[in-house]
C-alpha cells in the first residue's frame, strides 16, 4: 500500500473504526466471562468466590472505563464523518438508526454505572447484590447484542440517504 494511501482520510476513518470495534469487542466480549464468573460464584456461595468476584469487578471496571471512553470518542468522530450533521441524523433512515444505536449505548453505559457504583460495592456485604449484579450484567450484555443487530443493518445501508 503506497504511503499516500495510508495517510489519506479513508485510512484515518479506517483506524478510527478499528479502535471503535476493538473497544466495543473488549467491553461486550468481556461481559461473557464476567457473567459466567458471577453465576459460578452465585451458585458456589463461598467466601473465596466473592473475593475473586470483587477482584474481577475491579479489573473489569478499569478496562470498562477505557473501552467506553474509546467507544464514545471514536463513535462521535465516525458519526460526524459518516453522517455529516445533526440534521442528517434526524432526517435520514441511516441517521435515525444511528440515533437508536447511540441510545442503546447510553442505556448500556447507564446499566454499567449502576453495576459499578450500586451493586458492585455491595457484593461482599449483601448476598442479594450478587444475584442482582448477575442479572444486570446479563441486561448489559443483552443491550450490547441489540447494538450488534443495529450495527449489522447500518453496515448494509449507505450513510447519507436523503
Amino acid at each position: 500500500m503506497p504511503l499516500w494511501t495510508r495517510a489519506s482520510h479513508g485510512s484515518a476513518t479506517s483506524s478510527i473504526r478499528t479502535v471503535h470495534l476493538l473497544a466495543a469487542g473488549l467491553w461486550l466480549g468481556g461481559l461473557v466471562p464476567l457473567g459466567w464468573l458471577l453465576r459460578r460464584a452465585r451458585t458456589a456461595q463461598q467466601d473465596a468466590g466473592v473475593l475473586v468476584i470483587c477482584d474481577a469487578l475491579r479489573h473489569f471496571s478499569q478496562m470498562g472505563y477505557v473501552a467506553v471512553a474509546l467507544i464514545a470518542l471514536t463513535g462521535a468522530i465516525n458519526s460526524i464523518l459518516l453522517v455529516g450533521s445533526l440534521r442528517a441524523v434526524l432526517a435520514t433512515p441511516y441517521g435515525r438508526l444511528l440515533a437508536l444505536k447511540i441510545l442503546l449505548f447510553l442505556a448500556m453505559v447507564f446499566v454499567a454505572l449502576v453495576n459499578r457504583f450500586h451493586f458492585g460495592p455491595r457484593v461482599g456485604r449483601d448476598a442479594a447484590a450478587l444475584g442482582a449484579l448477575c442479572r444486570t450484567v446479563g441486561l448489559e450484555h443483552g443491550l450490547g447484542l441489540c447494538i450488534l443487530v443495529v450495527v449489522s443493518v447500518l453496515g448494509i445501508w449507505p450513510p447519507r440517504l436523503a
